[in-house]
């Protein structure tokens, strides 16, 4: 055992000092966040949550008709180079004024046309509500792309985009 002698004394409140912030770091320290990678077909329903931020999406994604794919308040999906979001079936993505859902780029920093597009295919549904959609528009595509579908968007920002905001094509 380590005794402190007159020469050493000063050592003491220095021990003291570091023993307490080493502590409080491990006491209070957070984990990083780490990404959910999230790619290639989505055959079931399915619903992500804030939790799981930020959904980062390596491949294109694709919802598959008759399937839904549900984003709650405050979810954040950020779009690797040359992906893009398919839609066939149907998108709920309503967020709130607070915590809105967002669709962005995932390299920093972000430039517009960093991801291609969230598109909705002929008989798609889409229900779009306090979103955000960003830097988006790659290889000439909007960032919101709707061929006949059935989409209602209602609040939500279009913005920082290389291309048209939102594209109807019947």
């Amino acid at each position: 055992m380590f005794a402190f002698t007159s020469s050493t004394r000063w050592l003491r409140p220095i021990l003291i000092g570091a023993g307490i912030a080493l502590l409080l770091a491990i006491l209070f320290a957070r984990p990083a966040a780490a990404d959910t990678p999230i790619g290639g077909s989505i055959g079931a329903d399915t619903v992500l949550t804030p939790a799981g931020n930020p959904y980062v999406v390596v491949n294109g994604v694709r919802v598959f008709g008759g399937v839904t794919l549900t984003l709650q308040p405050g979810v954040e999906l950020r779009f690797q180079n040359d992906t893009d979001l398919s839609i066939e079936g149907t998108l709920i993505a309503q967020g709130t004024a607070a915590y809105p859902v967002t669709f962005t780029a995932a390299i920093t920093p972000p430039s517009p046309g960093a991801w291609r597009q969230v598109v909705f295919q002929s008989g798609a549904k889409g229900r779009l509500s306090n979103c955000l959609v960003q830097y988006a528009g790659q290889w000439d595509y909007p960032a919101i792309g709707i061929l006949s579908s059935d989409v209602v968007i209602g609040n939500c920002r279009v913005r920082d985009n290389a291309n048209d905001g939102v594209a109807i094509i019947n």
